[in-house]
């Protein structure tokens, strides 16, 4: 680190962090034209001829005047010709005003006398991204005039600097620490300033979020892109996410904001205190910003995820739009009310991806894909007092909707899946003329596995948990029942392979008890014709009595499914699917 000698006006280099014993003085200031530069000061006679000069001398007689011999002068004291100082200095600065006795702040448009309430809000200094570091970090900061007089020090003027700045005063005199502060609100103090070069406005942010990254002047936008990166990759905070874009004609975006201006509404954002605030993991991946969750689902694809902060006593949640085995954000010029997790209407915490980036054109883009590829519809029997459907899953899970009900997989030719569920016969009155009323409930455990060949050949095979179980499998295989979760996110291709439906299919399973009467068979069917090829399969599951194959009230699609519209059934499977359940 160089730091100025105030005497000699020369240049000297100090170990980093500088010594104890060398209290060193520090300038924030705004930059105006022909600022005197390293270079410059390699010759005092050039560095006199410049406008910038006067600055200097002045900063230095005023840290002579408060004893200290060294000042620290952004201007002059980095080699900015040199990239790796320039991106070193840029990644300790906030340390180095931290660091610093006096942090000396010059505004050069505040008149000597002027009215400290009227003149203070339109100084310069307060619209600048690299100010902002500057005015936190240091523990003693003096404003003084455009004549270097001290108009006060930031603890007296803590009301006006919090009015003008929207930072706690808490945290300007270091009462409470940065880290208390919810990333939304850290944000939105920077999202009315200004930077010349775009990167500056990520840049300028480095301290504020205490992480590290290299600087890549050139990169533009990305550099904030970046910085949302760095803080992810350490945080647990979700309202960085709650952004809002002042652009209303934008369906779609990534989950990352553009620009600080974004968070210029998350100014009175609190996070939530309550036992189920989010603690979770977050990661970058190559498919975007991984994280479980608890979703809320509206509808049409579209989701609430819980933010777990407030403003102004809303719970707040972003709308997210599933596209396939990803989620991007929707309405970004919205927040949402979000409701706590555990509520009803919350979906299990699911892994998720949310595309970090999406512009408008790409967004339409994987949605009209989403809507025009292929899909698999199960629709499973519901309404029935008599039995309930219940602990539905689903493999592979990444194409599997479960509000719909659906797996959407695009483009793929060739696709292998099953839904596993559980059908509970209840004591209800509801199968009296059909089943033996039982005193408890009863429940067998199934999966469908449906079998997508190139465009032209859809199969279908049910399979019992007690049939399945029952039968020789090699080591390698995945038991559906027993350890659904060993199959990821993408399936298992071995398993999934020994599960696929044989030359003939087995679209029947027949459940058989000690007494005839408890007796039921499930049937599987594809309810619209698959040749020619459709893009929307539609899978029919039917359950009714055993005696005499009359269906159970079960209204399908387009009305009542008798069991010939279900029919025909299956032949063997390889592996054995009627097994008498217990009594």
């Amino acid at each position: 680190m160089r730091l100025l000698n105030a005497e000699s006006m020369e240049l000297e280099s100090f170990p980093d962090p500088v010594p104890e014993n060398v209290p060193y003085a520090i300038l924030s200031h705004t930059w105006d034209a022909e600022e005197v530069t390293f270079t410059d000061m390699q010759d005092i006679g050039v560095a006199s001829t410049k406008p910038g000069f006067i600055k200097i001398l002045s900063a230095c007689q005023k840290t002579l005047d408060h004893g200290f011999r060294y000042i620290w002068i952004d201007t002059c004291c980095i080699d900015k010709s040199s990239s790796a100082e320039l991106s070193e200095a840029i990644n300790r600065m906030f340390r180095w005003y931290q660091d610093s006795t006096v942090c000396l702040t010059f505004l050069a448009d505040f008149p000597r006398n002027a009215d400290v309430e009227a003149q203070l809000p339109l100084c310069r200094w307060f619209t600048r991204g690299w100010t902002l570091q500057e005015l936190i970090a240091p523990k003693n900061l003096l404003f003084l005039d455009q004549e270097w007089n001290l108009i006060g020090d930031k603890y007296d003027l803590g009301e006006k600097v919090e009015a003008i700045t929207g930072i706690s005063r808490w945290i300007l005199d270091g009462s409470s620490p940065l880290s208390s502060v919810p990333l939304g609100q850290r944000m939105s103090w920077a999202a009315k300033r200004n930077t010349t070069r775009e990167e500056d406005k990520a840049y300028c942010l480095l301290g504020i979020f205490d992480v590290n990254m290299p600087m890549m002047y050139g990169e533009e936008s990305r550099a904030f892109i970046r910085l949302q990166e760095e803080i992810l990759r350490r945080t647990s905070d979700l309202s960085i996410f709650a952004w809002q874009s002042d652009n209303t004609s934008i369906q779609y975006r990534g989950i990352l904001a553009q620009s600080p201006a974004e968070f210029a509404y998350c100014t009175q954002i609190e996070l939530n205190d309550d036992q189920f605030h989010f603690r979770d993991e977050i990661s970058l991946t190559n498919r975007g910003v991984k994280i479980q969750t608890p979703l809320q689902y509206l509808g049409d694809g579209i989701y609430i995820m819980d933010l777990h902060c407030y403003r102004e006593s809303k719970r707040l949640g972003i709308y997210l739009r599933r596209t396939q085995d990803t989620y991007m954000r929707s309405l970004p010029h919205e927040t949402a009310q979000a409701r706590p997790t555990g509520t009803a209407v919350t979906l299990p915490a699911p892994t998720i991806y949310l595309l970090s980036t999406v512009d408008e054109q790409t967004s339409l883009s994987i949605l009209s894909s989403n809507t025009s590829g292929r899909s698999i519809y199960i629709q499973l029997p519901r309404g029935n007092p008599s039995f309930r459907i219940h602990s539905v899953r689903a493999v592979p899970g990444t194409y599997w909707e479960a509000h719909d009900h659906r797996f959407s997989i695009g483009s793929l030719r060739n696709f292998v899946c099953f839904v596993r569920f559980s059908v509970t016969l209840t004591p209800s009155p509801g199968w009296t003329q059909h089943l033996h009323v039982r005193s408890e409930e009863d429940t067998a455990s199934f999966i469908l596995v449906c079998d997508l060949a190139g465009k032209s050949q859809a199969r279908l095979s049910l399979y019992a948990q007690t049939g399945l179980q029952s039968s020789p499998k090699p080591e390698r295989f995945i038991d559906p029942f027993t350890n659904i979760e060993g199959y990821g996110p993408l399936g298992d291709a071995f398993s999934l392979d020994l599960l696929r439906p044989g030359p003939v299919e087995d679209r029947r399973v027949r459940m058989i008890h000690r007494d005839p009467r408890s007796n039921y068979v499930i049937t599987a069917a594809f309810v619209n014709p698959i040749d020619p090829p459709p893009s929307v399969f539609r899978v029919l599951v039917s359950i009714f009595p055993d005696d005499n194959d009359t269906d159970l009230g079960f209204r399908g699609l387009g009305g009542p499914v008798a069991p010939h519209d279900v029919l025909p059934l299956g032949g063997q499977a390889r592996m054995a699917l009627s097994t008498p359940a217990a009594p």
